[in-house]
């Protein structure tokens, strides 16, 4: 499927489905990426740590599949610290997660 878009527009595309969704960007979600904050508006949680682990260089592993689909929504600073981030997440929603350090490559992230 195609799908042209138009200034201020996003996509996002379920391949379980093979359908794309149209979503509207605000200015302030695009500055806020330049300014180094990462907002999230009702996303998964799946979603939001494949963000995440571009900006802390983690990866992400999910014990419990239900998990990913969890939806969040707030802002978040990029001199966040990962843990940080995963406190306040696990605020709203009922996770626990294991972070083990690596000596090389990315440190890893278990979500249960």
């Amino acid at each position: 499927t195609l799908t042209t878009l138009e200034p201020g527009e996003s996509a996002l595309y379920f391949p379980a489905d093979k359908k794309i969704e149209l979503r509207s960007i605000s200015d302030n979600v695009l500055s806020a990426w330049r300014e180094g904050k990462f907002v999230i508006r009702d996303q998964r949680l799946e979603d939001i740590f494949k963000e995440l682990s571009r900006w802390y260089d983690v990866e992400f592993t999910f014990e419990d599949e239900k998990l990913r689909d969890y939806r969040f929504t707030g802002n978040i600073k990029k001199s966040t610290t990962v843990q940080h981030v995963l406190k306040m997440l696990r605020l709203t929603a009922d996770f626990e997660y294991r972070i083990t350090e690596q000596a090389n490559g990315p440190d890893k992230v278990l979500i249960y």
